[in-house]
């Protein structure tokens, strides 16, 4: 299984992978499948793309052996948010749970896109404990609400004082 994961920029997705991440690799009715349905129909990279279309973004491609063809099993992307940076992606079922989000997390600070010092918006559980793995010190969880997001205290998840103390 020949794996690789590489940084690049929405503008410059290739329109096989944003037709991927359309098809199968984005949750229907959200903002980004929106984008990317969007995006897919028109020529990637022209002057037709959404306006939006120019955000960094790390991308995971398999080669499968058997049909020699390349698949894209997961993305992340970064985009600016309530004056935080946005982590935004999505990972193949079949994929999760091996540390895909993590590395694809994990190149985009190696590359430079993204510095832990700089506050970070994220929407899911699985994102919130990558942004703890990897160190960041501003994290901000938001939730979703009937009418749009809504920012979550940090102490949310947490059991009131007293409860479950001996």
């Amino acid at each position: 299984m020949s794996v690789t994961i590489q940084t690049t920029r929405s503008s410059a997705l290739p329109d096989w992978v944003a037709s991927e991440i359309a098809r199968k690799l984005s949750n229907p009715g959200s903002e980004m499948h929106r984008f990317f349905v969007e995006y897919s129909e028109s020529s990637a990279g022209s002057s037709d793309s959404p306006e939006s279309a120019d955000f960094p973004m790390s991308i995971c491609l398999w080669s499968d052996p058997y049909t020699d063809s390349l698949h894209c099993l997961g993305w992340v992307s970064v985009t600016q948010w309530d004056r935080a940076l946005s982590l935004q992606g999505f990972v193949d079922p079949d994929f999760r749970n091996r540390g895909l989000a993590h590395a694809l997390v994990s190149i985009l600070l190696v590359d430079g896109v993204l510095n832990q010092e700089v506050p970070v918006a994220v929407f899911a559980d699985s994102f919130l404990k990558i942004a703890k793995d990897l160190s960041f010190v501003d994290i901000r969880q938001y939730a979703k609400v009937a009418d749009g997001w809504i920012r979550k205290h940090p102490n949310d998840n947490k059991a009131p004082e007293g409860l479950g103390q001996e």
